[in-house]
Formats: C-alpha cells, structure tokens, sequence
C-alpha cells in the first residue's frame, strides 16, 4: 500500500479560502500576502467625471507639470488671430503622436521650447486667412501641422496646410501630416 501525502492546511487559511469563494463580487484573480487580500485593478486615483464645454470657449491642452499625466488639461486661450501668410484652424480632429507622449511623461530629451505643447498633426475648417495667403480659403476643409493642435482653434503657417481630398474623414486627414 503506497503511501499518500496530504498537506495540513492551516484552519485559519481554510477559512480564508472558503471565505473568498463565497465572495458575491467577481474578482477573477486573488493573490492573499499574510492577511492582506490583493486584487488585479487597474484605476485612476480620482473618478471621472463628464463636463460639458462651452462650444464658444477655445480650449486647448496644456501640462501643469511635466511627467505626470493627471495635470493634463484643457484650458481656455484667447483664440489667436490670423497674421501674414498664417491660417486660423476650427480643430475637428488632431493627432497625440509618439513625441506628444515622450513630452507628456517627461522623457523628451532636454526642456525644449514645445515641451508643454501638444498635437501637431491637425484637421479642421478653415475660419480665417491672414494677408498673402493664397491656397486655401475661409470655410475650406484642411489638414497639416500647426502648434497646440490638441486644441479647439488652431494656428498653421498656410505653407503647413492643404485642402482635404473629399473622399477623406477628418479623422483620416489629421494623420497625413505623420506619413508625409
């Protein structure tokens, strides 16, 4: 007759264990550390919460402090007006890329000048044209690069900017910019 190991299971670990099981919520993994229970969440420090925007606010994406991401904020700015040769962008869509991030979390290299200014890529309606600019006109849909594109309104250098193909969402538009 060979011989069978069974392990002694300590009382007050038995009931932990028949406790978790019995448990009414819907943890699928729990690891116990002595008497501390531990789950797998993920969560933000503070809850959410949904704010509605005044539409005739400009806003636009701004870092309190560098590398922590829960400073990000929009906040309103005086929506610029148009200068020579520069176009004044309605922001439809925009792009957060890799070098938005990088400046987001602190690990661009050096304090650059743009390191609080976010999204590059950008595609909205043209409201505005300042003096000289020729390719695009007041009402165009376009696309290219401007500074704090992660914003309601924009300014783009009209050399930055093209009109978009009719065929083309905003969405698809504002990632040309990345690709050419």
């Amino acid at each position: 007759m060979g011989l069978t190991y069974r392990p002694q299971i300590p009382l007050q670990t038995t009931r932990l264990l028949w406790s978790e099981l019995l448990r009414n919520d819907s943890e699928r993994e729990v690891a116990f550390r002595g008497e501390a229970r531990y789950v797998q969440r993920l969560g933000r420090g503070r809850p959410q919460r949904e704010q509605w925007l005044d539409s005739d606010v400009s806003l636009r994406l701004e870092s309190r402090d560098r590398g922590h991401l829960d400073t990000l904020r929009f906040v309103p700015f005086s929506a610029p007006l148009c200068g020579p040769d520069q176009v004044l962008i309605e922001v439809k869509a925009a792009g957060m890329n890799f070098r938005d991030v990088l400046k987001a979390l602190a690990l661009y290299p050096g304090e650059a000048p743009d390191a609080r200014v976010f999204g590059d890529e950008v595609a909205g309606i043209v409201k505005s044209v300042g003096a000289g600019v020729l390719n695009v006109t007041q009402g165009d849909r376009v696309f290219g690069i401007a500074a704090f594109g992660l914003a309601t309104h924009t300014l783009a250098r009209a050399g930055d900017v093209r009109r978009i193909p009719p065929d083309l969402s905003f969405d698809e538009a504002a990632t040309l910019p990345s690709c050419s």
